[in-house]
């Protein structure tokens, strides 16, 4: 199992952060998701323990997570 190299607990995952803008539709009951904008500069993976970011790059995530 991988460990956090923050805070050094054993993780399997990781808190995906991404921020941009959600489009939904909304029928007066249900919001029904349409399309994601990403920002494209926000993005983050942080560890499920102590919530500190780890890296910004989906592929040194994989390597964090022995993937």
């Amino acid at each position: 199992m991988a460990k956090c190299p923050k805070c050094g607990e054993e993780i399997s995952s990781l808190i995906h952060i991404q921020v941009g803008v959600m489009e939904s539709r909304y029928d007066g009951e249900i919001y029904e998701e349409l399309e994601f904008y990403s920002d494209y500069k926000t993005n983050g993976y942080e560890c499920p323990e102590c919530r500190k970011t780890i890296t910004h790059n989906e592929e040194e995530a994989k390597q964090i997570l022995n993937i």
